[in-house]
């Protein structure tokens, strides 16, 4: 036992303890280290309690610290790029729109290089009053694999919808994606409901083993669903997508061992790469859970449409289950192996026992254990949930079998395992179109003459060759890689396929290079059709184009030249004004204005010619041709001024001499005009309609004029043909819009024809521009009655 520090040795430790260490103290003074420590620590201050406290909380805060840095870091560089599911279209002329984010399936695929995009559909941020919105859920099916974007039963239904109801703005947002699952659709459904949709229309579940994130996936995040939407919510941290990325690239690493194809594999498809388990027999445990992650993510989707109070149109599933024998068969206690009940099947059918053969076709399906196609339980599970909720429910299943020989769904609608063909689509569409008719859906009465039949829509509607021929070779190459090839074998699809022509080598430039979208590539078919003088192909080709991506006005643009070139001008007036229906252009507006000219239709011309020249720099052709209309409408000093500034702007234009011409050739026919109204004032005063009315008639025969509509309006009154005399009320208040004698002619017009909405807008209108107007016919007291006084018509 050591001997205690006399008080000398102590005396020496507390001189030099602060300059000298503990071991040389003990050496000097031939002491215990220990006791000398002790000495020492008996000399130091105590560390306050409060001190202690920070102390403390600052030794547990600062690896909290380094985690709130790095995630601050993260979010700084950027890391992980934008996930929202909707972004600001930056795109010229949509600035107005929101557009789906092309990386949102970054969120879910980090197993992959290449990632599936979602449609080009925009819609506006500012929802207008008439506006209907529509969200369209679901995976590669809902998203038209694998034809363009013009080509998704969302668009078919789209364009349909906006026939059936004209007066209203009507979008159809498609955020469905391949190879995602109901846990997909479960985290969009916030960012949906905050954009304030009208109605959701759900159709998925196929790919709810091998989707991202589901329970048979490369992408899977655990089998567990709480755990699942536990990571979903994880993935706004930064720090949580870099962890998550590091991993992904370890896995990748050993994964081509382990699984075989992988994006090591220039040839595998996103099928063949995005599966981990390829083997899940039918009611075994894994895919017992796929049942219940299915139900639950749609159960979550249900309530949180249900609270948000937007309705939801779900849709039963359809596969391929005639032509597409099981991927993989095997044997169980339970069940019996797929490929000897499709073989069952098969000769159920030949033997002409075709309801024998549809069941058991569809039970080798289920009993497929690559579970690519739902089984007939996800039917079950979605019949359940549409009795819960009292949702509609479209019978897609019974559709399909209904235009199938026998019922046996098979190629006639399908081109793959479960993906349809053309056909397919328009019918999914007509589905949909249906289910929301009978369910009343937008309005509680649909106008039966609006409603377009599904073959008069299918005949008309654009599909580019390059359209075609870029969804066949998808097949092909999809079909040249595993499960329908043996696995591990590359993808030798293209490899015999001869470019034969411009269509092929652009299809083969987009699918395989990948440098260019179908729709960039069709642009470039467009033009070429162009420069070989092939103006038909070349509008086909457009059509196709601006049914794919609605709101490029380029597109519709190039269409209605064609159109105009063709000289068929009401089809191009349609083209321009679904254009303008984006965003108001001057192209558009200068064409309708132009060919309204042609028609000679002046008072709806000019309108549409003076908004053009505000919209850009008008050129010296459209400058001219609203001087034109002036003169027409003998409104001369306008067309003066037209000529002025042409001059200013072209000196020496022959259009200035042109305008300059016929304005001084109308000078004697104002005269002859201003006679001839003269002279039907006479007959009016003497009660002698039919001369005036000739007189009248003579005089816009020579030229439209404010005199001569204003003195027909007032015969028709007389004569008690409303209709006609609110015809010229219409064109005399083309020369002074603002004029609240004119426009209170034509409010009592409209009364008494039975436009009431008319009638208020204009009584509206005459208080703003006068707001002591006084009603002297009590028109506002009227609307309710419907019994106008005309005795006294100012």
């Amino acid at each position: 036992m050591s001997k205690p520090l006399s008080d000398k040795q102590k005396h020496v430790i507390r001189a030099k303890y602060k300059t000298t260490s503990v071991e040389h103290l003990a050496k000097e003074l031939k002491a215990d280290p220990a006791m000398v420590q002790t000495v020492i620590d008996q000399l130091k201050p105590a560390l306050a309690p409060e001190k202690k406290r920070v102390f403390t909380v600052l030794t547990m805060a600062f690896p909290l610290i380094l985690l709130l840095l790095l995630e601050l870091g993260l979010r700084l560089f950027g890391y992980g790029g934008d996930l929202r599911l909707f972004v600001p279209a930056t795109d010229p002329g949509v600035e107005d729109y929101y557009r789906i984010n092309h990386d949102v399936a970054r969120r879910y695929f980090y197993m992959q290089n290449t990632i599936p995009r979602p449609t080009k559909d925009l819609f506006l941020k500012q929802k207008p009053e008439n506006g209907y919105r529509i969200f369209v859920l679901g995976g590669s099916t809902a998203a038209g694999f694998p034809y363009g974007n013009n080509l998704t039963f969302s668009r078919i239904l789209n364009k349909r919808l906006d026939v059936a109801f004209p007066d209203k703005r009507i979008e159809v947002i498609n955020v469905s994606m391949a190879a995602i699952c109901s846990y997909t659709l479960v985290d969009f459904m916030d960012e949906i409901l905050a954009m304030a949709p009208d109605a959701l229309l759900v159709y998925a579940g196929h790919n709810e083993f091998y989707g991202a994130m589901g329970v048979g996936s490369m992408e899977s995040l655990g089998k567990n669903p709480a755990l699942v939407h536990t990571y979903m919510k994880l993935r706004n941290f930064r720090i949580y997508l870099m962890m998550r990325d590091l991993i992904g690239k370890f896995r990748k690493t050993s994964s081509q061992l382990i699984h075989g194809a992988t994006e090591v594999d220039p040839t595998a498809t996103l099928m063949a790469r995005i599966v981990s388990e390829k083997i899940i027999p039918l009611d075994s445990p894994l895919y017992q859970k796929g049942a219940r992650q299915f139900e639950s993510n749609m159960i979550r989707i249900m309530d949180k449409a249900a609270e948000a109070g937007v309705p939801v149109i779900l849709s039963d599933l359809v596969s391929n289950v005639h032509d597409q024998s099981p991927f993989v068969s095997v044997h169980t206690d339970e069940n019996p192996e797929a490929n000897t009940v499709y073989k069952q099947a098969q000769q159920s059918e030949r033997s002409k026992n075709y309801d024998e053969a549809r069941t058991e076709y569809i039970h080798a399906k289920d009993l497929d254990a690559l579970r690519f196609r739902a089984t007939e339980l996800w039917n079950d599970i979605l019949q359940k949930i549409s009795k819960k909720y009292q949702t509609p429910l479209v019978p897609m299943k019974d559709i399909f079998e209904s235009e199938s020989p026998h019922a046996l769904t098979g190629d006639n609608l399908m081109v793959d395992h479960l993906h349809p063909n053309m056909d397919g689509y328009f019918i999914m569409a007509d589905a949909f179109f249906n289910t929301m008719h009978e369910n009343a859906f937008i309005a509680p009465e649909w106008e039966a003459s609006r409603i377009v039949e599904l073959a008069t829509q299918k005949n008309s509607w654009a599909i580019s060759p390059l359209d075609s021929v870029y969804a066949e070779l998808s097949i092909r190459y999809l079909k040249g890689s595993w499960p329908f090839q043996p696995e591990n074998r590359p993808n030798h699809a293209m490899d015999d396929f001869i470019q034969k022509n411009q269509v092929d080598s652009l299809a083969i430039y987009a699918l395989m290079r990948n440098e260019i979208s179908l729709e960039q590539a069709n642009f470039r078919l467009a033009e070429y059709y162009e420069s070989k003088g092939m103006d038909a192909w070349a509008l086909k080709v457009y059509k196709a184009l601006y049914y794919a991506i609605p709101h490029e006005v380029l597109f519709y643009h190039r269409a209605g030249n064609l159109l105009v070139k063709q000289q068929r001008f009401d089809e191009a007036y349609d083209v321009f004004k679904q254009s303008n229906r984006i965003k108001i252009n001057f192209h558009a507006i200068k064409w309708m204005g132009q060919i309204h000219l042609m028609r000679n239709q002046l008072f709806e011309a000019i309108p549409l010619l003076e908004k053009a020249i505000t919209l850009d720099k008008p050129d010296d052709q459209i400058l001219y041709n609203l001087g034109r209309a002036y003169i027409q409408t003998l409104q001369l000093l306008k067309a003066q001024k037209i000529a002025e500034q042409i001059q200013t702007q072209s000196p020496g234009s022959p259009f200035v001499q042109h305008l300059g011409a016929q304005i001084r050739k109308m000078r004697p026919i104002l005269e002859k005009i201003g006679q001839l109204n003269q002279e039907a004032h006479q007959y009016i005063g003497s009660k002698e309609y039919a001369k005036a009315t000739a007189k009248l008639d003579e005089s816009i025969h020579l030229c439209e004029n404010e005199t001569a509509n204003l003195l027909s309006a007032q015969v028709y009154i007389y004569l008690k043909e409303y209709e006609t005399a609110l015809e010229y009320i219409k064109k005399a208040l083309f020369y002074n819009p603002h004029d609240t004698r004119l426009l209170y002619r034509a409010a009592g017009l409209y009364l008494q024809t039975g436009k009431k909405q008319n009638a208020s807008e204009l009584l509206d209108q005459i208080y703003q521009i006068e707001p002591e107007f006084v009603d002297t016919m009590r028109l506002g007291e009227q609307l309710d009655s419907q019994v106008t006084n005309f005795d006294n018509f100012p």
